[in-house]
């Protein structure tokens, strides 16, 4: 996060080269059938669902919060 313009609701974000969204990491992963995929999904939702919680105890809520975003 580069700004948080809250009087006007508005972030400014750097952006990543070669990223991935969570969905392609999820479908990645599904594909390969590994062994310790669902550990590694288990683990992903547990972080997401940390980040998340931060996020709305400081008030801050996400209206449109897909894996795709």
């Amino acid at each position: 996060v580069l700004l948080a313009d809250l009087t006007n609701g508005v972030i400014m974000m750097d952006y990543i080269d070669n990223s991935i969204t969570c969905r392609e990491f999820i479908l990645n992963l599904v594909k390969k059938e590994q062994d310790s995929s669902d550990k590694i999904l288990i683990d992903l939702s547990n972080r997401i669902g940390k980040i998340i919680g931060k996020l709305h105890k400081n008030q801050i809520i996400h209206g449109d919060l897909t894996t795709s975003n």
